[in-house]
C-alpha cells in the first residue's frame, strides 16, 4: 500500500482525496510505488533543472516516492500526481521493449500534449499519461500516444 503523507496539514480529507485518485491508476502501474508526500514550499529540492521555485512534484526513482511540492488547485494536484506517476511507470514498469519504442518511435517528430512533453521522452511520456488520466481529449488528437497510453492501461 502506498503511504500517504502530510497533505492534511494543508487541507484536511485531502489524503483521502489523493487516495481515491489513486484508484484511478491501474494496480500494477503502482507496484512498487512506496510514498506519496506533500512537501510543502519552503522546502527546497531539486528539480530537473535545479532548485526551482516553479516546480510541483518530483519523483525520486530511487526511493521510488512522490513528493508534491505545492499545487495551484485540486486538479492541478491530481495533474502533478499523475505526471509523476507517469515518471514511475517509464522507469519500472515499462518492459524495455515499451520504453525503447516510445523513445525511438512514438516520441520522436510527433506532437507533444504539453510545452513542457518536449523537453525529452520521459517528460514527453509522463505528459501523455497524465493527460490520458486528466484530459483524454487533448491526448486522443495524437493517435499514436493515445494508442501507446490506452494499451498500457487495458492490458
Amino acid at each position: 500500500m502506498i503511504k500517504v503523507i502530510g497533505f492534511d496539514c494543508e487541507s484536511p480529507g485531502l489524503s483521502a482525496q489523493i487516495v481515491a485518485a489513486l484508484g484511478w491508476v491501474p494496480k500494477c502501474h503502482k507496484m512498487g510505488l512506496e510514498v506519496v508526500r506533500y512537501t510543502p514550499r519552503g522546502l527546497n529540492f531539486y528539480c530537473l533543472t535545479g532548485p526551482d521555485k516553479h516546480c510541483y512534484g518530483v519523483y525520486y526513482e530511487d526511493l521510488r516516492a512522490i513528493c508534491i511540492r505545492q499545487f495551484a488547485s485540486l486538479d492541478n494536484l491530481y495533474e502533478t500526481l499523475f505526471h509523476e506517476i507517469g515518471h514511475h511507470v517509464f522507469c519500472h514498469i515499462l518492459k524495455v521493449n515499451q520504453r525503447f519504442h516510445w523513445v525511438t518511435r512514438i516520441y520522436p517528430g510527433s506532437p507533444c500534449v504539453t510545452p513542457y512533453a518536449r523537453r525529452n521522452a520521459s517528460e514527453g511520456f509522463a505528459e501523455s499519461y497524465m493527460c490520458y488520466l486528466t484530459r483524454s481529449g487533448l491526448l486522443a488528437a495524437i493517435p499514436e500516444k493515445y494508442r501507446f497510453l490506452d494499451a498500457l492501461f487495458f492490458r
